[in-house]
């Protein structure tokens, strides 16, 4: 795969951040932050910035710290707006807790299918690591 370039979303008003990695094969990476307390929209006004009405043209990969639990009300809203609009289909499985807090905060969302996609144990971390491959 070879490195196309790479844009940064970062936003310090919201505490939501995005960095972008293009790799001239029509992928890109795209992992997201966003500081405890960020609302839905504040999250989703930066995925339209970063990823915008490209998902057409790219296979994406969006992965990161949401900070919205994804196994409540506002996570589905979450996750359904991001498959309706930029056709990010989430990944990582919901049940399964991302975080020592048994929350599910940290997510993959991808354009394409994964081969595979899940989270590792950690006991060095509060969170969980995620992984995901094409």
């Amino acid at each position: 795969m070879d490195f196309q370039g790479a844009l940064a979303f970062p936003n310090y008003e919201t505490g939501v951040h995005i960095a972008v990695v293009y790799l001239k094969n029509n992928i890109r990476f795209a992992v997201l932050y966003a500081k405890p307390g960020s609302t839905v929209d504040e999250i989703l006004d930066a995925v339209e910035e970063a990823v915008g009405d490209e998902c057409d043209e790219y296979k994406t990969i969006l992965a990161g710290d949401f900070n919205i639990n994804m196994n409540t009300e506002d996570g589905r809203t979450f996750c359904e707006v991001l498959r309706d609009v930029y056709w990010l289909h989430l990944r990582t499985n919901p049940s399964h807790w991302t975080t020592r807090g048994r929350t599910s905060i940290d997510a993959v969302f991808s354009t394409h299918d994964l081969k595979c996609c899940g989270v590792y144990e950690s006991t060095f971390s509060y969170h969980v690591p995620l992984y995901g491959r094409l």
